[in-house]
């Protein structure tokens, strides 16, 4: 369980980093106008991850409560492992979630110096 915990950790991270790259490469174009919308492109990207995720959780739960989930051996220990993982699930979807937020608030800020540098460029020319 231990090795599983650190390999999701490992594949968030560079799940983080890849995104992070990706959105800085896409700063580093020099089309400032467009980045707006891609702020708000994240924003409906996240509100689409978080009702997916819902989703699922309540298909989760759904699962765990169904009477029918227990007539079999197999599901009832897989309904079990599910009460188990689901405070880890949770968990994982909480890192998630703190990483977008701030990959988006490092992008933002990486946007305002690029647009600062490219304003003093001229005057320094």
């Amino acid at each position: 369980m231990k090795r599983f915990t650190s390999i999701l950790m490992i594949f968030i991270l560079m799940f983080t980093f890849m995104s992070t790259t990706s959105v800085m490469a896409l700063a580093a174009d020099g089309n400032v106008e467009a980045q707006p919308g891609a702020s708000d492109d994240m924003g409906s990207l996240l509100s689409e991850l978080k009702v997916a995720i819902k989703e699922l959780l309540l298909e989760i739960i759904n699962f765990i409560k169904s009477d029918e989930t227990y007539k079999n051996i197999a599901t009832a220990i897989l309904a079990i492992l599910a009460i188990l993982l689901l405070p880890l699930i949770l968990g994982v979807v909480v890192i998630v979630f703190v990483a977008i937020v701030a990959m988006e608030s490092f992008v933002g800020a990486m946007v305002k110096i690029v647009e600062i540098i490219l304003a003093l460029i001229p005057s320094l020319i």
